[in-house]
């Protein structure tokens, strides 16, 4: 039954979409390479190869490739914020982890955390800043692939260890074009 009154419709949500980002092809899959490597064996142990899953103390770096994924998937601003906080989350967790393994093996602790911390000022305590998102994806590129690198020059590794180091480089090639995007970006809007 029709009572004569009229109903007004929210307005719809407009998305600010953040534009074409050729990095999305390579950060995207290196992420995910490097998240999948966190479930492959990575070195050889005593009687049976070592996953990362088994240690919680070396998982920020596939952490992060995850994080760098779903930043690469981000087509809008909303998507982005969401893409800072998981990256952040992760390196509080990262600190958490460092924090530990500060207590079980200092020397390697302090690396972690200043690693950890180094990345946490990169990305900041507050705000949403793709600048700073890509700064961060570069920063965990280059020394995965130094870690990873290293880790591949010996005759423990196995298949993980390989890919994460390829996942990692390809990260540094992803946040490197990522930068170059946003720079070129930048310098468009200051034209017009």
């Amino acid at each position: 039954m029709h009572t004569g009154v009229a109903i007004d419709l929210p307005a719809p949500r407009v998305e600010l979409e953040l534009g074409r980002r050729r990095h999305r092809r390579i950060t995207g899959p290196a992420g995910a390479i490097l998240f999948a490597c966190m479930f492959l064996p990575a070195v050889k142990g005593c009687s049976a190869p070592v996953y990362p899953i088994e240690a919680p103390i070396f998982l920020p770096p596939y952490l992060f490739g995850l994080a760098f994924m779903i930043a690469a998937w981000a087509w809008t601003v909303r998507g982005l914020h969401r893409a800072v906080r998981l990256a952040r989350a992760v390196t509080f967790a990262s600190i958490a982890c460092s924090t530990v393994t500060l207590l079980l093996a200092p020397p390697v602790g302090i690396v972690e955390l200043a690693i950890s911390v180094f990345v946490l000022a990169t990305l900041g305590w507050t705000g949403c800043s793709e600048r700073r998102l890509a700064l961060a994806a570069l920063v965990m590129g280059a020394l995965g692939t130094l870690w990873f690198g290293l880790w591949a020059s010996t005759a423990e590794a196995m298949i993980g260890v390989y890919l994460a180091a390829l996942g990692s480089a390809a990260l540094l090639v992803g946040a490197c074009t990522w930068l170059v995007d946003l720079t070129l970006q930048r310098r468009m809007f200051r034209r017009a």
